[in-house]
């Protein structure tokens, strides 16, 4: 009888000793029943016995080489995928926050002098910087907003 992945899972666990004791019970009523799982079992200890009785082995420096880089290979392609899963989760709340302001704004069109005064106020906000700079930075928001509320051909 063939076993499916879950069993012959739970079963390599019960061999290692990794399984709770509700596990443990179920597993042994499946044993119980199936001779089939006995000699899975059997077989499994029969493995499990002979590679803890096989002296470890030393791996030459080509082969260390080629399991550093597949180890390396699995972990760059888990970065990788995470660093989809973050960008694509950062780009839903940025198109989330930006239809969020459209929606909130919607009664109160952004007319050029109301964008003008919260560049300008935001510039002269800056207590930092010299006057004659706020006064240039002033200048050249005006010119940009009546450089972009320009009508476009």
């Amino acid at each position: 009888m063939v076993h499916d992945e879950t069993i012959l899972r739970q079963l390599s666990a019960y061999v290692d000793g990794e399984l709770d004791g509700e596990s443990v019970r179920w597993l042994e009523e499946q044993l119980a029943a199936s001779p089939s799982l006995r000699r899975e079992l059997a077989q499994l200890r029969r493995l499990s016995s002979m590679l803890q009785s096989a002296p470890p082995q030393q791996l030459s420096q080509g082969q260390m080489t080629r399991l550093h880089l597949a180890v390396g290979q699995v972990h760059q392609s888990m970065v990788y995928r995470i660093a989809r899963h973050a960008a694509a989760v950062a780009a839903v709340v940025l198109i989330g926050c930006g239809l969020g302001l459209a929606w909130v704004n919607r009664a109160q069109p952004y007319g050029e002098d109301r964008l003008l005064d919260s560049i300008v106020s935001a510039v002269h906000r800056n207590d930092d910087v010299a006057d004659e700079q706020s006064d240039a930075d002033a200048e050249i928001a005006t010119w940009v907003v009546m450089a972009l509320s320009e009508p476009r051909p």
